[in-house]
């Protein structure tokens, strides 16, 4: 069985990698394998797998787990070895699920006044899930999802884990997988993309081409509008630098000592204010003062771009050249294109010229480092077209590899 919670792939393709996998999906359905969906929408991953919907009140999945959890525990239904030899603080979860530490079990008919699911179900989802080998398939890429957009969402992602770990997380079948995800790949043969640029994954055909930044003071779009708006702020984590686990520790402050405040936003591309939670505050931030200037340079006029001092129009991915490997996010993410059925080289060549007066990042950027008078150090002398061969030669795969 798969408990879909919170993930319509179909809609979100993996994030990066395609329809791929919605050929894996109609094989598991063509297997037997059930279903549950978990989402207050209806959506195209269920009506396309038939699975059996479940609709909470928004922002209530954490009562829901904590339900099942509740049955669990209450009627032995979990993993006890596992717990005890393989977790840490179960002592401290189980009292709260039954509510020996705060006075409210967390039971099934609690969870229905929370939620709007009937007690009834939940307890037959409880077992029903205990009783089979059941996937999580939690977010998009297992680990993502609507329910932990929401305010206190990570409660949510956080019982995911504790969920299957009841369950003996790893254990043949008891894993968490978005069904986006996991494709034979030969992960040694490497191509390049910008993130490795700034030092992940650099071969030394490249390695003298990383940026260098000085600049520690780091700002992340979670933080940004009350930086601005109420400083000082402080965080722990670096954000989604895509290095290392052990960035989540890394604590920050701003401003920095020895650091001005931001006077100057640079927006360029995506909406912040299209994907994140309490946008009135990120209006309130382009509208304060405090923030004497904005550049937004975007191929679309978004709800950001209009908040603008200067706009510098970008042009579509049909109007410029480029090469990159699909489904690899740009190199922040090591492997992604595991959600793909084979890794695949694109070659972007250009259908037309920009229209109007939008042009090429690399064009936008060019123009600003000639005025800055560092159009060389910027470029290296290359086009578009030659940077595209130089990731294309920098590869490990010796298929590509050319004199």
């Amino acid at each position: 069985m798969i408990v879909f919670w919170s993930n319509d792939p179909d809609t979100t393709r993996g994030t990066y990698t395609g329809q791929d996998s919605s050929m894996w999906r109609t094989w598991l359905k063509e297997k037997g394998v059930k279903t549950i969906f978990i989402d207050p929408f209806h959506n195209y991953t269920a009506g396309t797998m038939e699975g059996k919907w479940l609709a909470p009140r928004l922002g209530t999945d954490t009562a829901l787990a904590m339900a099942i959890a509740y049955v669990w525990i209450t009627e032995d239904l979990y993993d006890k070895e596992y717990v005890k030899e393989r977790t840490i603080g179960f002592d401290e979860f189980e009292p709260y699920v039954l509510g020996k530490s705060d006075n409210i079990p967390k039971t099934p008919e609690w969870a229905e006044q929370e939620s709007g699911i009937k007690a009834r179900v939940i307890r037959t989802l409880a077992r029903e899930w205990a009783a089979k080998r059941t996937i999580l398939s939690a977010g998009a890429r297992g680990g993502e999802g609507g329910a932990c957009r929401t305010a206190f969402g990570t409660e949510w992602a956080r019982m995911m884990v504790l969920l299957q770990a009841m369950q003996g997380l790893g254990k043949p079948g008891r894993s968490i997988w978005g069904t986006t995800m996991g494709a034979p790949s030969d992960v040694d043969v490497w191509f390049p993309a910008y993130a490795d640029l700034q030092g992940r994954m650099s071969t030394a055909k490249l390695a003298k081409h990383r940026p260098v930044n000085p600049t520690q003071q780091r700002l992340w779009r979670l933080t940004l509008p009350e930086a601005v708006l109420n400083p000082p702020v402080s965080w722990y984590g670096e954000g989604f630098c895509g290095q290392s686990l052990e960035q989540q520790f890394k604590h920050f402050e701003y401003p920095m000592k020895g650091y001005s405040e931001v006077k100057m936003f640079y927006r360029y591309g995506g909406s912040f204010m299209g994907t994140l939670s309490d946008t009135s505050k990120w209006v309130r931030m382009y509208q304060s003062p405090k923030l004497e200037f904005v550049v937004n340079q975007d191929v679309w006029f978004n709800s950001e771009t209009r908040m603008a001092d200067i706009i510098l129009p970008a042009c579509t991915n049909f109007e410029r050249d480029d090469v990159g490997e699909w489904g690899a996010c740009g190199g922040y993410t090591c492997h992604a294109s595991s959600g793909s059925n084979f890794r695949i080289v694109v070659r972007e060549q250009k259908c037309i010229e920009p229209l109007w007066e939008s042009k090429s990042d690399y064009a936008i950027f060019t123009l600003i480092a000639d005025k800055l008078g560092r159009r060389e150090e910027f470029t290296e002398g290359k086009t578009e077209l030659d940077w595209c061969k130089a990731f294309f030669d920098s590869s490990t795969d010796p298929y590509l590899q050319h004199d």
